[in-house]
């Protein structure tokens, strides 16, 4: 079985078919379909991970404080 090598147009190809609500996408001559929308959301963050470790991007962290005494 061959590596995957995810680029940058699958990731916008995808990133359209789901902003489009389409769960089906042709690339490069190969189908694929998703069962749901939350699928297509999970490859989406799976293709830019991969991509942000390909050029070597770490990965952003948010940190939230709440507070309810003296403000």
């Amino acid at each position: 079985m061959s590596e995957v090598t995810f680029t940058p147009e699958m990731l916008a190809e995808l990133e359209k078919a789901y902003a489009s609500g389409t769960k089906r996408l042709t690339y490069e001559g190969k189908t694929i379909e998703y069962q749901n929308l939350s699928d297509m959301e999970r490859a989406i963050n799976t293709l830019r991970r991969a991509l942000n470790a390909k050029q070597g991007k770490r990965k952003s962290r948010r940190v939230h404080l709440a507070s309810n005494r003296g403000l």
